[in-house]
């Protein structure tokens, strides 16, 4: 399970070749209202046409649970890398040529960011 970045796809691919990739929740419902604010102008026909496909009807319980199981499975597998492993070569979509250690970086600065939002909201709660 990853955000939809090109990058995230790419070391699932190198990593676990063949392996079924899913867009997260929370990522698919930020895609889906960036297509919608593009191809709509007003809110009204934005709502109207989330209503129309029963977004918000999805299972936030059941992607939630493929994201840790995911999870789960890309660390083992990164707590069983060789030093040397973790210089292999990759490519970042936005940043170019990387190693899989930035990569890795590049994923726990990015879910730090989200669960920082989450933590925010639950306080608020």
């Amino acid at each position: 399970i990853g955000d939809g970045a090109l990058w995230i796809w790419n070391i699932a691919d190198e990593q676990f070749h063949g392996a079924c990739q899913i867009v997260d929740l929370y990522h698919a419902r930020e895609h889906y209202w960036a297509v919608a604010k593009a191809c709509f102008k007003n809110k009204e026909e934005q709502n109207q046409w989330a209503e129309e496909r029963q977004y918000n009807q999805q299972d936030s319980a059941a992607a939630f649970s493929d994201f840790a199981a995911s999870r789960a499975k890309l660390i083992e597998k990164l707590q069983s890398l060789s030093a040397d492993d973790w210089t292999r070569r990759a490519r970042h979509t936005i940043f170019g040529p990387t190693t899989l250690r930035d990569l890795v970086h590049f994923i726990v600065d990015h879910d730090r960011s989200h669960i920082q939002q989450a933590m925010a909201v639950l306080k608020s709660a």
